[in-house]
């Protein structure tokens, strides 16, 4: 009976791991992620031998992303970690800074990110609705209370499938090469799931639609050559809820936050807010023409995404170094009020007067 039993799981699991299509990355190691004992899978199943959520060692994106260890890559997994102590944060950013495993600098625990329900400290100025809520995505339901990593209340995984779970089916299990440096590319017609940003699968860190080139370590380690590659669009456009603008990261942010995008100017000219998808401009004499070396701390979108991490920057050139959210901002949480990369206030008494990290971009207004 039980070597029957044995065949069958072994016929199934075969099948599972060898269908659809599909191609799975750690087909060897699946008991990183998976239960396997036949006992314990029948058990978790009601008696049928089959993956499922309930085969699976944690439950949910923050079960096995948030360990809250001094790693920021589980070494057992291999998966990144989104609330940590290590010293150095992923790209990302760091749910720490709002859980309190890591100290912040400017703001308090509830301002330093985005408050998804898991860090059990909602964000009580936007309780019910969000900031720059061009969508009204407050009336569909997101707020403080179901905000999550995936799913029609989070930004990962497929946005048009409220459960979470749902959302990111098969992901961890597709194997594209198209969003890695030296295989790069942006228009694949080819791929057995569809081109880049067509599945969640071969969408830039699993958020559905959006285009990059993925840093293999998650920026574990980081320099001016090794770094993820983001896309971006020489101008805003329109977006829904659950497609990005564009195929763009900052099309995405514009899902929940579109009222903070486009082309909004104010009187003479001036910028009533900060633009996002937009070139910098390269004209001689600009506040901009000092940025021609990448520098971390503010990083820019291109509009072709290089085969390597690239080192330089080249306002309205061949590739159009664009200005995104990312470029002040983190996905997650950053150790500053508002998710910002840095502090953007002036630096202080007895130093400069003018405001720090922003002169990467507004080189000049430092001479």
């Amino acid at each position: 009976m039980k070597k029957t039993a044995l065949k069958y799981f072994c016929a199934v699991f075969f099948l599972v791991m060898s269908g659809a299509g599909e191609t799975y990355a750690d087909k060897n190691n699946c008991t990183k992620c998976h239960i396997i004992f036949i006992k314990q899978l029948v058990s978790a199943n009601n008696g049928k031998y089959a993956l499922s959520q309930n085969t699976l060692l944690g439950k949910t994106c923050w079960d096995c992303h948030s360990k809250d260890t001094d790693n920021n890559i589980d070494p057992v997994t291999g998966a990144p970690q989104i609330n940590h102590k290590n010293d150095t944060d992923l790209a990302g950013g760091n749910f720490a800074y709002i859980t309190g495993s890591k100290t912040g600098i400017t703001g308090n625990s509830m301002s330093r990110g985005h408050n998804i329900i898991y860090t059990g400290v909602p964000d009580l100025r936007f309780y019910n609705y969000l900031p720059g809520d061009e969508h009204d995505n407050s009336a569909a339901g997101l707020d403080s209370s179901t905000f999550r990593c995936a799913g029609k209340f989070g930004c990962h995984g497929d946005r048009t499938i409220e459960d979470e779970y749902a959302s990111m089916k098969n992901t961890h299990h597709y194997a594209s090469s198209s969003l890695s440096f030296g295989s790069i590319d942006m228009d694949n017609q080819a791929l057995s799931h569809g081109a880049i940003g067509e599945q969640v699968g071969s969408s830039y860190r699993f958020l559905k639609g959006v285009k990059g080139g993925e840093d293999p370590d998650w920026h574990a380690t980081s320099s001016q050559t090794d770094h993820n590659e983001y896309y971006g669009a020489t101008s805003m456009k329109d977006g829904s809820r659950s497609a990005p603008a564009g195929n763009t990261i900052s099309g995405l942010c514009a899902e929940c936050h579109g009222d903070f995008h486009g082309s909004e100017i104010g009187m003479s000219g001036r910028w009533i807010r900060h633009p996002t998808d937009i070139s910098l401009p390269n004209q001689s004499g600009t506040e901009f023409e000092k940025y021609v070396t990448y520098d971390l701390k503010v990083p820019v979108a291109r509009t072709v995404i290089p085969q390597t991490p690239s080192s330089v920057v080249n306002p309205a050139g061949s590739t159009d170094d664009i200005v995104m959210c990312l470029s002040c901002h983190v996905a997650h949480a950053s150790q500053y009020e508002n998710m910002l990369r840095f502090d953007y206030r002036y630096v202080g008494e007895g130093n400069s007067s003018k405001p720090g990290d922003c002169l990467i971009c507004h080189s000049s207004k430092g001479d």
